[in-house]
């Protein structure tokens, strides 16, 4: 409400005090009303954008294809999950890149889990999935079926915070499959995904559908993700005792100056599908965090905190939501909502007196023009001839400008409504250098026309 305040009286005094009032004739120029008007919806939707609460969706899902059962019960799954760690790494050092590339060490999502096999000798290794599933899964894995012990595929998926321009590079990558030990893995990872149904269960790359329930459902943000996946089975099916251990990075949410969301809180939304039993879910970050404990099963710290008992089983039955506070980051959007909240001011401020002089100008100007009509004596007229070459050059001059004010519209649009431009490095490189070559044409075309001008002038 306070800053609400402020931006009216700023604007208020500057429409009063901007504008020089011993100027009773001034013409300013289209251009730099178009220009304030460009500004304004920039910083408008930017604006608009860091004070929305952004939710980040993520989602775990562990597919078994061949485990450890309960001997006395075929329906029991005997492998287990001490813990889930999900390390968060929202620090970067990027100051105002458009354009993040996956940097891991600067800003990542990594999962880790370890599924162990049962130590006791009253259980059974038996198919968890259907034979041409399982059959498929080792020809992808470039294994014989009949060798496999135990196969497991866990894919990490996670929406990440959208730049405030909306352009995302997308990548998609298989490695070839690696054994170590007796353990034969395979890893997929997909940056920046786009996919029109939303983040849905686990559709491995192979082109194998699971039969798993819809996570979230296809709406703005959750149709661009990035999600990594690692498909490992024990090749040696009568030495099975090794534990298959998954440990995956995806590209994670970048939290600085130039983030189109509010960057000292958020919404972690995590839902995991699992099989196997769960100890507890460990979320750590790389700065201080505030999250509500609770005796649901919630245990916070400076840098992490735990899911665990009752609060643990909602996780794997529906989507929970935390909200997550951080402290650390509370100081810059304060500092962010004030400049933005100051260039508001000023640029509709100025934008209103530069419209006010050229609605003044027209004013003037139309009392001229019925003044030399109507009145007996007459009124000189002010107009003066214009060439034809400065008309053709302001023609031309306006048309561009017209087409980059659409332009910038456009792109604060999407960004407006969560919805990003996904391209690859390749697209990516190719957009950009058309837009130089389109501009320096443009400005080839202007330089020429404007020198046709002085010529003729």
């Amino acid at each position: 409400m306070i800053t609400l305040f402020v931006s009216a009286t700023a604007v208020f005094l500057g429409f009063l005090f901007l504008r020089d009032s011993k100027e009773k004739h001034v013409n300013p120029s289209w251009i730099k009303i178009c220009f304030y008007f460009i500004i304004l919806i920039v910083v408008g939707v930017f604006f608009y954008k860091t004070n929305q609460v952004m939710t980040v969706y993520s989602n775990i899902t562990i597919e078994n294809y061949r485990s450890y059962f309960n001997k006395n019960d075929s329906t029991q799954i005997a492998d287990s999950i001490d813990m889930i760690l999900i390390d968060n790494s929202f620090l970067s050092n990027s100051t105002n890149n458009a354009i993040r590339y996956t940097v891991e060490e600067s800003k990542s999502s990594n999962i880790s889990l370890t599924i162990k096999a049962p130590k006791s000798s009253n259980c059974v290794i038996l198919d968890a999935a259907p034979r041409s599933e399982i059959n498929s899964k080792a020809q992808f894995l470039k294994v014989n079926p009949e060798e496999i012990g135990r196969m497991y595929q866990v894919t990490y998926a996670s929406s990440c915070l959208i730049p405030f321009v909306p352009i995302l590079l997308s990548n998609d990558t298989i490695h070839k499959p690696f054994p170590k030990e007796n353990i034969i893995s395979i890893r997929y990872e997909n940056t920046h995904f786009y996919d029109k149904e939303g983040m849905v269960g686990a559709i491995s790359e192979d082109g194998v559908e699971g039969n798993l329930p819809d996570f979230v459902k296809p709406t703005g943000l959750i149709k661009y993700y990035s999600k990594s996946g690692r498909l490992s089975a024990a090749s040696n099916r009568y030495n099975v005792g090794s534990d298959l251990k998954f440990n995956e990075t995806i590209e994670g949410s970048v939290f600085d100056f130039f983030t189109a969301a509010d960057i000292s809180q958020y919404i972690l939304s995590l839902k995991i599908y699992s099989p196997c039993h769960i100890g507890y879910i460990e979320v750590k970050y790389d700065m201080p965090i505030e999250v509500q404990s609770d005796d649901r099963g919630i245990l916070s710290g400076t840098l992490s905190f735990i899911i665990y008992g009752n609060i643990l089983n909602n996780v794997k039955d529906h989507q929970s939501s935390f909200y997550v506070k951080l402290p650390t980051m509370a100081n810059l959007q304060t500092v962010r909502s004030f400049i933005l909240t100051t260039l508001i001011a000023a640029l509709l401020a100025l934008l209103i007196s530069s419209l006010g002089d050229k609605i003044n100008y027209y004013k003037i100007e139309g009392e001229r023009f019925l003044l030399s009509k109507f009145s007996k004596n007459g009124v000189k007229n002010s107009t003066v001839t214009q060439l034809k070459e400065w008309k053709q050059f302001q023609m031309v001059r306006n048309t561009l400008l017209l087409i980059l004010t659409c332009f910038i519209c456009y792109i604060s649009y999407r960004s407006f409504i969560d919805e990003p431009f996904v391209m690859s490095a390749e697209e990516y490189s190719s957009l950009v250098t058309r837009l130089v070559l389109f501009t320096l044409l443009a400005l080839a075309i202007l330089s020429f026309m404007y020198y046709r001008y002085l010529k003729k002038k």
